[in-house]
């Protein structure tokens, strides 16, 4: 069970909590969802610094992942059915992603649940490599 520092944007400003395990990291996004999220990236680094950030506040949503901040870059791939862009803010930052993000919610969070469980790139979606 994985220890990450969960970080997002509220209307009060950058929200830091660290979070350990599963649960915790659905919970925290269901909570930040009640809040209103529209279009947010949330942030989930574990102590060695890799990176994984999950899409809320939107009818799909998209995973990002990094294991440093050298390349590769992974971002989920999905059956981009819609082809327009998505944005979704991160750092108070918007960030346009190819339409090729988006994937259902439920794929989105068994990654961030497979994420927090191992520390590794879930194996539960498909990605491309950025």
């Amino acid at each position: 069970m994985q220890t990450a520092d969960a970080e997002w944007d509220a209307p009060t400003g950058r929200q830091v909590r660290t979070i350990v395990g599963p649960d915790a990291a659905v919970e925290l996004c269901a909570e930040i969802e009640a809040q209103g999220a529209d279009h947010l990236l949330v942030s989930f680094t574990t102590p060695t610094g890799v990176f994984l950030a999950i899409g809320l506040g939107a009818p799909d949503s998209c995973v990002v992942y990094w294991e440093s901040a050298d390349p590769p870059y992974f971002q989920s791939r999905g059956a981009a059915t819609d082809p327009s862009a998505v944005t979704y803010y991160f750092g108070g930052q918007a960030s346009e992603l190819p339409c090729s993000v988006r994937i259902d919610r439920e794929s989105a969070f068994w990654a961030l649940a497979e994420y927090m469980r191992t520390g590794r790139r879930p194996q539960t979606i498909s990605w491309d490599v950025t």
